[in-house]
């Protein structure tokens, strides 16, 4: 749980003027170095923007005058041109005074750096990755601020039960994503007593023709799928050609590939905090002024994951290995989106997602998992 005498620090933290990533030293404060983990030439705005979170949360943090230390900002590249090292073992290793890192935001970056990151002792904020195969058994210092696939695949097909009262179909992909999807899916619906009517799996390159004619036939109310957004397209795609007419409840890569929406009839979701949603209004207001620009998905989670290691420096001081048992063992944090809370493997407890609806134009937020009341 959040020691209570830390809450002024955060509060002071996040009503801080605005400012440069690394705001002039106080006199007298001891440096310490924080870590975020991105491509830093990167040209993804969605890369740009959770690097800009990290920077908001340091900035914050040394323009309050009851900060303890001044904190260094160091990017590290983990998609190094050819010829340079990157964030490898050597560089972790070698950075002086690195308390702990933002990062990384692609799941196969985290599971080949956590290692790197048990074994120099860091707690490491994952703030955007997904993937069922993280974190490994053993891994101390991991914590991942966002909903995870068999989790999202619970919400979803928990959202389903929600919308209709008929026949619900599962169909996955057969892919890490697709398969840890499928297990989050079947024990939801298992848990309301509402058993798929079909569960089938199909492969990422083969468009579900004939499948998508079986359930047109068969006419569940709604078809629950987890997989990439371009098999996620096909089976939407022949499921109207086959006269389909319930809803495709899907995973967010279909929404994330379809930014211009899919027509009515379409329902999927993002792991990343919408900066629509009431408790993030806050933080998109102080990241307009600092950057001029408006954030995208996950640039909260790395601004709180950041605040969450700033948090732990204030209570046990710069010591790497102290800062990542005291995330280790405080499992509650309280957020701006989200009340966040972690079990033992630092995996988020029932972590909520934001739930869309598409359009003609685009995808309308219909607001968040356990905030949403059965339609």
């Amino acid at each position: 749980m959040r020691p209570k005498k830390l809450v002024p620090l955060l509060l002071a933290l996040t009503l801080a003027a605005c400012g440069g990533a690394n705001a002039a030293p106080e006199a007298g404060r001891e440096i310490l170095v924080l870590g975020v983990m991105g491509t830093s030439e990167s040209d993804s705005p969605r890369v740009v923007s959770m690097i800009r979170g990290v920077e908001q949360a340091v900035a914050e943090y040394n323009e309050n005058q009851d900060s303890r230390y001044d904190i260094e900002l160091k990017q590290f590249n983990t998609q190094p041109k050819p010829g340079e090292a990157g964030a490898g073992e050597s560089v972790i290793a070698n950075t002086e005074r690195l308390i702990g890192v933002v990062g990384p935001f692609a799941t196969g970056e985290v599971s080949a750096l956590g290692p790197v990151f048990e074994n120099a002792g860091l707690a490491y904020m994952v703030s955007s990755a997904t993937g069922s195969g993280i974190p490994a058994d053993g891994w101390r210092g991991f914590r991942r601020l966002v909903a995870g696939d068999r989790r999202e695949g619970a919400v979803l097909a928990t959202h389903a039960t929600q919308r209709v009262s008929g026949a619900i179909a599962l169909i996955t992909e057969d892919s890490a994503v697709g398969n840890a999807f499928a297990e989050g899916a079947k024990e939801a619906l298992a848990a309301v007593q509402r058993p798929p009517s079909r569960t089938e799996t199909v492969k990422p390159d083969d468009p579900p023709i004939t499948l998508s004619g079986q359930l047109a036939k068969d006419a569940p109310e709604a078809v629950v799928y987890g997989g990439g957004g371009e098999s996620g397209k096909a089976l939407l795609d022949n499921l109207r050609k086959a006269g389909y007419q319930g809803i495709l409840v899907a995973s967010h890569q279909i929404r994330e590939l379809n930014p211009d929406g899919l027509g009515g009839g379409v329902v999927s979701d993002s792991a990343g905090a919408d900066p629509l949603d009431p408790g993030v209004v806050r933080f998109t207001e102080n990241y307009r002024k600092r950057f001029d620009a408006t954030p995208t998905n996950f640039a909260l989670e790395s601004y709180e994951g950041a605040l969450m290691l700033l948090e732990a420096v204030e209570e046990v001081q710069g010591n790497p290995r102290a800062i990542a048992d005291f995330l280790r063992l405080n499992f509650k944090f309280r957020g701006d989106a989200q009340n966040y809370e972690f079990d033992g493997r630092g995996e988020p407890v029932n972590a909520p997602v934001w739930i869309y609806e598409s359009t003609n134009g685009g995808w309308k937020l219909s607001g968040r998992s356990d905030r949403l009341a059965p339609k």
